[in-house]
């Protein structure tokens, strides 16, 4: 259920009733959006896109919180668009971000800190780089999602205009996740010191395949391998509140 990892079907049905995303399909349509955790699709008509296309900014809504109490913010959003994209790996869809943010021919975030390839999916080799070549690729990853809490906005900053962004958004790799919580469950904890012990996650080792925690309309109450997953309604959810209480699914 890790929202950077998950990469098909099944994981996504959980995930997007558990957790969400800026922007969503508008019902249909598979190009135009709707806002969910943002308050608007961003255009060059309403100043959300600049006129070279190169920089986006989403305004975050007020008054949502995760279904454990905790506040969405700004830094939420743009953390968990960097966690996703400094966790890479060549097994996750973070692929579909690198080239928007960081140019043609950058597939995966360790190119960030070997441009010659020879780091894919290699966590060990990869955390034994110069330690201030890891910090800067971290930051170059920061630096392209940038949170300000005092104006409600997240802003990110392109290599050139990407046309499939939006539609990127809108999947579950696009999910929000509350910092504090992935750092509590043994996640990333924002810091680029730390990033690279959570290069490549598998699924077997990644604390977030039976757990989530997000805004989403249910709330995962628990996994049985091989049998059943029960969500039950959010009764804090921020929108319409949920359709049905909770069930196996």
């Amino acid at each position: 259920f890790d929202p950077a990892l998950a990469y098909d079907t099944a994981s996504g049905e959980v995930i997007q009733n558990v957790y969400e995303t800026l922007i969503f399909y508008k019902g249909e349509s598979t190009s135009e959006f709707v806002p969910q955790l943002a308050t608007e699709v961003p255009s060059i008509e309403n100043g959300g896109i600049s006129a070279d296309g190169k920089t986006v900014t989403f305004k975050i809504r007020e008054g949502v919180k995760f279904s454990n109490g905790d506040a969405l913010t700004p830094s939420a959003v743009a953390y968990s668009l960097q966690r996703g994209m400094l966790q890479g790996g060549t097994a996750s869809p973070q692929w579909m971000y690198y080239e928007a943010f960081f140019g043609v021919g950058t597939d995966d975030v360790s190119l960030l800190v070997d441009p010659e390839g020879n780091l894919y999916d290699d966590r060990e080799t990869l955390a034994k780089a110069d330690p201030a070549t890891l910090v800067a690729a971290c930051e170059k990853v920061k630096a392209a999602v940038v949170a300000d809490d005092a104006a409600g906005t997240v802003t990110l900053n392109l290599a050139q205009p990407w046309a499939p962004l939006m539609a990127t958004l809108t999947q579950t790799w696009g999910s929000v996740m509350d910092p504090k919580w992935v750092a509590d469950n043994g996640g990333w904890d924002g810091s680029c010191d730390t990033w690279q012990n959570f290069y490549a996650m598998q699924s077997a080792d990644d604390p977030f395949t039976s757990i989530a925690m997000g805004t989403g309309p249910y709330v995962l109450d628990h996994r049985t391998p091989g049998q059943e997953i029960v969500l039950t309604a959010n009764p804090d959810y921020w929108r319409t509140e949920a359709a049905y209480e909770g069930g196996p699914s």
